[in-house]
């Protein structure tokens, strides 16, 4: 199925709707995942537009950041003009390790949890997990970046 949706999206036809989950999820967890993801989908055209834009600087950063702190989350102020190269980008602004997301308390949730579980999940490699943050609207967006963004190594 990744092949196929690859191929219909560099043909230049719209995908709506998808979503890929490894094999060995859950089904319940797969459900939740299309939950959150139906739930932060307001300003969502907007916001993969900006990633296919700017996927090249978004990875670097995220790749840069995940080899000095581990795995986390890109965060992205929202709405937001254009992403800065990474090294214009100082040292602890635009990403929270998930060491600073996953406290003593909420490791038990981490099963339950989509965006604490997308955070553990990810192939750095080849996906980085980018929160887009509206502090006016009060909405917080989460989007995997990969490869459809281009995103490639």
């Amino acid at each position: 199925m990744p092949v196929h949706v690859k191929d219909w999206v560099k043909a230049g036809n719209p995908v709506s709707c998808v979503v890929i989950v490894p094999q060995d999820l859950s089904i319940g967890i797969a459900i939740e995942w299309m939950e959150t993801i139906v739930m932060c989908s307001g300003e969502s055209i907007e916001q993969r537009a900006y990633l296919r834009q700017h996927a090249e600087n978004i990875a670097a950063f995220a790749k840069i950041r995940y080899a000095r702190q581990g795995r986390g989350i890109v965060v992205i102020d929202w709405p937001e003009s254009d992403f800065p190269k990474p090294e214009d980008i100082p040292e602890g602004i635009g990403y929270t390790p998930a060491t600073s997301l996953i406290s003593d308390a909420s490791r038990e949730s981490i099963s339950t949890d989509p965006m604490l579980q997308a955070v553990m999940r990810y192939n750095p490699e080849q996906q980085a997990i980018v929160s887009f943050v509206n502090d006016v609207a009060g909405t917080m967006n989460i989007h995997i970046l990969t490869a459809v963004y281009g995103y490639t190594n």
